[in-house]
């Protein structure tokens, strides 16, 4: 096609262009150019759908050292089409589907010594591909079946398949039948006079292998496999590094291998350090969670021994936890009173004796005076003060009252429920899943209630302020699916652009922008204002129940606590610590002192030693009491 037939193809596109806008059309037209022409030509009533793959796969082909091919494009352009028909067009949602590995990968790859490994060193994120993960552990599987034993058993079964990579290898998902083990050559057959071997046959056909493997992977919760896949991509990335595979031998009673092994994992540990910069503790828990997941591919750990113990590593983690300390987030928190702050724009409608009724009882001069109630508060500054104080008086983590990734539907308004007394609101319930028991509690179906009684006091009103919520906003359709806090925009008298659309639910983010601006307004520090998050009303309400005098009992139970951790929350204060000097500098405990350590000591029959005598064990390592005696 010469020059000039291109530009007059151009030219007539354009004035059809010209008579379609000035006949202004109803259908949207939908344009393809083809790749030889600049020039609209093809249109249609609707535009063509997206292909949707499936989820299992959508991972774009792998490309391995391709060779280089020429290409004749004069051939290719007498084989394509002058002009692109409407039936080549792909208009309905045809999933594609999943292509064996040969076909995704591009060239040739030697699968019988360490192909898969190697293309995990080229590019890590490929160990998050299913098969290509299982192909490189089968490498590894065969190269721990060449090792030497020590003679005195072969872990191996009767036909020469290695038991842990029968463990490693069975189970898998996807696979729950015999089928796997056409790489490990078939299970033995069961020989019925020997009773001491195991019918494996009968075990792998049972699925008992692959539900074992499955109890095993469930040892990490749903929220841990985040962490667990952070870990893992951060031993990939190191193997990638230094060309190793990230599948480990085993070292068994090989004490050189063994030596090799703990030396590439304190590498590891130095890498997460130095190279990724994670604190000491993270660093621990990181080499823990990989530790578990190569257990959970290979059937052991690396490093691992039955013989040898491992020495360097546990010294080498407790001095990371010393040289690289936990950085605490800084977190303020402020007294009570603040919500009575909060709540002033407001605060006389409570008041209303039309108010705090059944909301199915409420009359019209009641509905009225909601109607009035919303026209002149800020809707949602009234949303964020009843989330606020309502976390404050639950003690609410914030993985309990507001939405996750994994439980998007936290709080719904089947969870709150109001008791009256004598046609007066007498307290609210509302029930929340645990979060630290959460896993247990869902599938279980319970959550547990906590009651919030109406006037509680002056300075946390959250009974009345979830009533008045819901007098605003009731529940419409099914109340398990309505959540508890959503936006419901239409409710806000005022309108602005930084205002949410829509009836979603209350976010993180968008709450936490809601408190800022809450103690900004009510004259809070400003250098003080970006240290209060969404954990600040747990400390306020720990803190305040301490202070109240109630005991670790209430704490604990109250905050859902198990440990001391609960103590960390509630905050001894300056005047906590004044009333507890005063109470020593008045106190006689002559009495106490009379024992040598106390009565419950004696009673237990315990007596002093050598070993307890002297306080050198209050000290760390290089950090003895100074001596007179030393130079200075």
């Amino acid at each position: 096609m010469t020059d000039e037939e291109i530009a007059a193809l151009q030219q007539q596109a354009q004035s059809e262009r010209r008579k379609r806008s000035s006949s202004a059309p109803a259908i949207r037209a939908h344009r393809e150019l083809a790749w030889h022409l600049e020039a609209p030509l093809l249109e249609t009533t609707s535009p063509p759908r997206k292909r949707c793959p499936q989820e299992e796969y959508r991972r774009p082909a792998f490309e391995i050292e391709p060779a280089p091919v020429e290409l004749d494009v004069t051939e290719i352009a007498t084989e394509l089409p002058t002009v692109i028909s409407e039936a080549t067009l792909p208009l309905e949602d045809v999933p594609i589907p999943i292509r064996p590995l040969p076909e995704r990968l591009i060239g040739n790859i030697d699968d019988a010594v360490w192909g898969m490994s190697k293309l995990i060193i080229a590019d890590p994120r490929r160990l998050e591909d299913p098969e290509i993960a299982e192909r490189a552990k089968a490498e590894m599987m065969r190269y721990n079946s060449k090792l030497a034993s020590n003679g005195r058993t072969s872990g191996q079964l009767e036909n020469g398949v290695s038991l842990t990579e029968l463990f490693a290898s069975l189970g898998a998902a996807g696979h729950r039948d015999t089928a796997h083990l056409a790489s490990l050559r078939s299970p033995p057959t069961p020989d019925s006079s020997n009773p001491v071997n195991l019918d494996w046959r009968a075990s792998i056909e049972s699925g008992a292998f692959g539900r074992i493997r499955h109890l095993i992977q469930s040892n990490y919760s749903a929220t841990s496999r985040p962490s667990l896949m952070t870990a893992v991509r951060h031993w990939a990335r190191f193997c990638a590094r230094h060309g190793l595979s990230v599948f480990r031998p085993q070292v068994a009673n090989d004490w050189e291998a063994k030596v090799v092994e703990e030396m590439i994992l304190m590498l590891f540990l130095d890498y997460l350090l130095f190279e990724v910069k994670v604190q000491g503790s993270t660093c621990e828990s990181y080499f823990s969670l990989f530790k578990g997941w190569h257990g959970e591919m290979m059937g052991y750990q690396p490093a691992s021994s039955g013989l040898f113990t491992t020495v360097w590593i546990s010294k080498l983690l407790r001095g990371a936890r010393r040289n690289f300390p936990s950085r605490f987030a800084e977190r303020e928190a402020h007294s009570v009173i603040w919500f009575q702050k909060f709540r002033r724009p407001f605060a006389h409608w409570f008041f209303i004796k039309e108010f705090f009724v059944p909301h199915d009882e409420m009359t019209s001069e009641g509905i009225a005076m909601i109607r009035t109630f919303l026209a002149s508060i800020d809707w949602f500054d009234f949303l964020a003060e009843v989330v606020l104080e309502a976390m404050v008086v639950c003690l609410m983590r914030i993985g309990e009252a507001l939405p996750t990734k994994l439980l998007p539907k936290k709080l719904n308004r089947d969870d709150i429920r109001f008791i009256y007394k004598d046609g007066k609101l007498f307290e609210t319930v509302v029930r929340i899943y645990p979060l630290k028991q959460s896993v247990r509690a869902r599938k279980a179906g319970k959550k547990i209630p906590i009651v919030i009684p109406a006037n509680a006091g002056p300075y946390l009103m959250a009974a009345e302020l979830l009533w008045l919520m819901v007098a605003a906003d009731p529940t419409v359709g099914n109340p398990t699916v309505m959540p508890m806090f959503r936006k419901a925009s239409k409710l806000s008298v005022s309108k602005s652009r930084n205002h949410p659309r829509g009836d979603g639910q209350v976010t993180h983010d968008w709450l936490l922008k809601q408190y800022r601006r809450k103690l900004s307004e009510n004259g809070m520090d400003p250098a003080k204002v970006t240290l209060f998050k969404l954990h600040s009303p747990r400390i306020i309400g720990a803190t305040t129940l301490f202070a109240s005098g109630k005991s670790d009992m209430h704490l604990k139970s109250k905050g859902r606590w198990a440990g001391d951790i609960a103590f960390i929350y509630a905050r001894f204060c300056p005047e906590m610590d004044r009333d507890a000097v005063r109470a020593m500098g008045q106190t006689d405990a002559s009495p106490f002192m009379e024992c040598a350590d106390s009565h419950w000591a004696s009673l237990s029959g315990w007596t002093e030693d050598s070993a307890d005598l002297g306080d050198d064990a209050e000290f760390d390592d290089g950090d003895e009491a100074l001596s007179d005696d030393e130079d200075d």
